[in-house]
């Protein structure tokens, strides 16, 4: 069966794709297996908070085990815990298991916005409680748009298990890193594209028997 991406981004704005897209490129995805949730109408947060347990839901019932979800949320004035929160209440208030540790779900909460991530990445000082989100149009994001890929690379950098990159000096991008590993590259899951097994035992037996078979024969051919 043929699904629409392999990562879905479930964000509140462009320049936060952006900036998801450039980081899942250093993961070797390519731009047809992503699939980032529109933005542009009404509460870009109320928005994302309101999507979160129909991406959740769908994932979870999801035919491939290589399925990830990215969800990045703004604390604007809020905590990195109080988005946390939100997202897990939603996911209770329509019916939903909250989050496992093992699923593939990363919830990112840039603060005071993913502008401040932007800085703090490119080397620049700043800080959490400042808002430095510009204006449409104008220098200023004309300025941040000079920075965001570069800014989504560096994210990848310094989120690696290995990496001997400096921590960044913001609180919240440092949080971030755990839930940034949760993404693995395109190409590392031995059951790429192999349909997940359903939760019935039998089935579970017969569906991972099925998925030996058919890295087997992938192998062979390689």
């Amino acid at each position: 069966m043929s699904r629409r991406g392999k990562v879905v981004v479930l964000c509140e704005d462009k320049r936060t794709q952006q900036f998801l897209r450039s980081f899942l490129k250093k993961l070797s995805y390519e731009n047809h297996e992503i699939r980032m949730s529109p933005v542009g109408f009404g509460s870009a947060e109320q928005r994302v908070r309101t999507q979160y347990p129909t991406e959740v839901d769908t994932l979870r019932k999801c035919q491939f085990a290589d399925q990830v979800l990215i969800t990045a949320l703004d604390a604007d004035t809020l905590t990195v815990e109080d988005r946390h929160r939100q997202l897990e209440e939603s996911l209770a208030k329509a019916g939903l298991a909250k989050r496992d540790p093992d699923e593939r779900i990363s919830v990112l909460v840039p603060r005071r916005n993913i502008e401040t991530w932007i800085l703090a990445l490119s080397g620049k000082v700043c800080r959490e409680d400042e808002s430095y989100k510009p204006p449409p149009g104008g220098t200023k994001h004309q300025e941040f748009q000079a920075l965001v890929e570069d800014a989504g690379k560096r994210f990848y950098e310094v989120t690696r298990p290995n990496a001997t990159e400096p921590q960044p000096t913001v609180d919240s991008l440092n949080r971030a890193i755990p839930e940034a590993r949760k993404v693995p590259k395109a190409h590392d899951s031995p059951g790429n594209n192999i349909p997940a097994p359903s939760g019935n035992p039998a089935s579970v037996r017969w569906s991972m028997t099925s998925r030996l078979h058919l890295l087997w024969a992938r192998t062979a051919w390689i």
